[in-house]
């Protein structure tokens, strides 16, 4: 029996007789591992506030795209703390002229009053406590809007009458004019030379697109709300947000010729007075020679008129006329200023979606909101006879 070579003997006889070398068997080099260096983070970079304020997101979080893109450089561009924007401001409220709904009387003597109110600015810098900063930056530009017309404040809060002050530098001026030297026509004549020296300034014109709640139009000096002599002025007035209700005179035969208010409109229980946005005026009161502010009132009623026959008229139709009357006033664009709005407003509003809201026709004056009935009360229609009512 011949035995059959093994496999093994095979490689070996076939390598003495010179044949092919057996292959080495492969050995894995390890590989290499680098060790991981965590990436350094780039330094965010922080958002640029308009002018220096505080971040309102109703207008700050509008300002990257879309409608307030405009408003919100314009405000960069105009605040910024440089020596042009410095001069440029100061030779604008030189040339500034009193607006439309100043007397005649009081415009000719436009370079007196003007002159009046940078003169007690001074005092009202060092009456506020103010300390600039990095924040409040921009209130530079606040020249002849320290004081509010009709306001007291003095040193240690101390009550004295800003509009007092205002008039002992024009005793001279308007000696011939007793009347105006009265306390309602002098607060009108600050009140309407603070409006053209806000209108005037770049800075403070363009921020007058940002709008703010009402409750932090005070806040000047943490470099928020407006200068320390202007008014938040709701640009929807609070009144639109109650309802009103026709009231009948002793006589129970005729109406009274103004509605009376009946409480807060049911569908907005949530609207808040405080938290509405407001825009910074100039004026305290609702006379429409009393700045700014009085003239807004005025228009305010005027653009509403047409909807006054109406205890209701719809909200995108309010927002949006008042929005384009805003932006007509200070170059706004009217779409950013309809957005603040409805983002303010959209969780107020317990009935729906706000295109289908509805509101009071009311300027916010006296006598500002829709119209009452006129004529006779009418009788009360007499219920048909039937067997339970007749005797």
């Amino acid at each position: 029996m011949t035995t059959q070579p093994t496999k093994a003997k095979k490689r070996a006889a076939t390598a003495t007789a010179g044949g092919p070398k057996p292959k080495k068997a492969r050995v894995a080099k390890p590989k290499a591992v680098k060790p991981k260096v965590p990436r350094a983070k780039k330094p965010r970079r922080p958002v640029q506030k308009a002018g220096n304020t505080a971040d309102y997101h109703y207008f700050h979080n509008k300002t990257d795209h879309g409608d307030c893109k405009d408003d919100y450089d314009r405000i960069i561009e105009k605040c910024a703390d440089t020596p042009a924007n410095d001069q440029a401001a100061a030779a604008s409220r030189q040339n500034s002229k009193l607006g439309t709904n100043a007397a005649p009387s009081v415009k000719s003597h436009e370079t007196d009053v003007k002159k009046a109110l940078v003169d007690i600015d001074a005092q009202a810098k060092i009456d506020t406590g103010f300390k600039s900063t990095k924040k409040n930056a921009w209130m530079k530009n606040c020249t002849g809007l320290w004081q509010k017309p009709g306001g007291e404040r003095g040193p240690d809060n101390a009550k004295v009458s800003n509009t007092q002050k205002f008039k002992d530098q024009l005793t001279t001026t308007f000696a011939n004019s007793p009347d105006l030297l009265t306390p309602g026509p002098m607060e009108d004549i600050m009140a309407a030379t603070m409006a053209s020296a806000a209108h005037a300034d770049p800075c403070i014109k363009a921020r007058k697109c940002l709008l703010i709640p009402y409750m932090d139009a005070d806040k000047t000096a943490a470099g928020n709300g407006c200068c320390p002599g202007q008014t938040g002025h709701h640009l929807l007035p609070s009144a639109m947000f109650d309802q009103y209700a026709p009231e009948l005179n002793s006589d129970k035969k005729t109406y009274k010729r103004k509605m009376k208010n009946d409480g807060r409109r049911p569908c907005w229980k949530g609207y808040e007075h405080n938290a509405a946005l407001t825009i910074c005026l100039e004026g305290t009161t609702n006379r429409s020679a009393n700045g700014s502010h009085g003239h807004a009132h005025k228009e305010t009623g005027d653009i509403l008129d047409r909807f006054r026959k109406s205890a209701d008229m719809p909200y995108t139709d309010a927002r949006n006329e008042v929005a384009d009357m805003f932006a007509t006033m200070f170059g706004c664009d009217s779409k950013c200023l309809s957005e603040q709005l409805d983002d303010s407003l959209k969780n107020k509003h317990s009935c729906g979606d706000l295109d289908k809201a509805k509101v009071s026709p009311h300027s916010g004056e006296a006598n500002g909101g829709p119209d009452a009935p006129t004529g006779p009360v009418p009788a009360p229609t007499a219920a048909p006879l039937t067997p339970t009512n007749v005797i």
